[in-house]
């Protein structure tokens, strides 16, 4: 059978690829109007920005990171997903006194998962993070941004979007005593 990419990963051949390239264009020029600024982050970390950020009994890392020991002896991780490494990124470079920021990237993610249909070990993301605003105007203004990429994309009238809400502290712990 020949060569075969690794079970849940994929090539993009050119038409494939003009279309990831539009969504990816697409959703820069909707967050760069949202005021969103592009960043890249490494595709890999230390492990522990993952553990720390996730949790240590997450699913992702308990069973679904790239996790691996590297020639120097540190334990680095594959990115599974972009706030970590957002945060970590927030943290390094000092940007604390610089709030509220707002970024946007994208990028191959990786998790080790069995592969069924339409999930895939490599896939690619798009994200935005609001840093330093609290409260839910934050949560309000990715989801609208999130709305506006699929509505420029075209795909707006095969979504629905759907709210939901944990509540406040108040009514959580409400619904805790019953």
């Amino acid at each position: 059978s020949g060569l075969q990419p690794v079970r849940g990963t994929h090539d993009l051949f050119p038409e494939e690829m003009r279309r990831h390239r539009k969504v990816i264009d697409t959703a820069r020029t909707v967050a760069e109007r949202y005021g969103y600024g592009e960043i890249a982050t490494p595709i890999f970390e230390f492990s522990e920005v993952f553990q720390r950020t996730l949790g240590d009994t997450s699913d992702i890392v308990t069973k679904e990171m790239y996790s691996f020991t590297d020639r120097g002896g540190e334990n680095v991780t594959l990115r599974p997903e972009y706030t970590a490494g957002i945060a970590r990124a927030f943290i390094s470079g000092g940007l604390q006194h610089q709030l509220p920021l707002k970024f946007f990237c994208h990028g191959p993610m990786f998790r080790h998962e069995r592969p069924q249909k339409g999930r895939l070990r490599q896939f690619h993301q798009i994200d935005a993070e609001l840093l330093g605003i609290a409260g839910p105007q934050a949560d309000i203004e990715v989801i609208a941004l999130g709305w506006d990429i699929l509505t420029a994309l075209g795909l707006d009238d095969r979504c629905v979007l759907e709210l939901n809400t944990l509540g406040d502290t108040a009514s959580r712990n409400a619904y805790r005593a019953v």
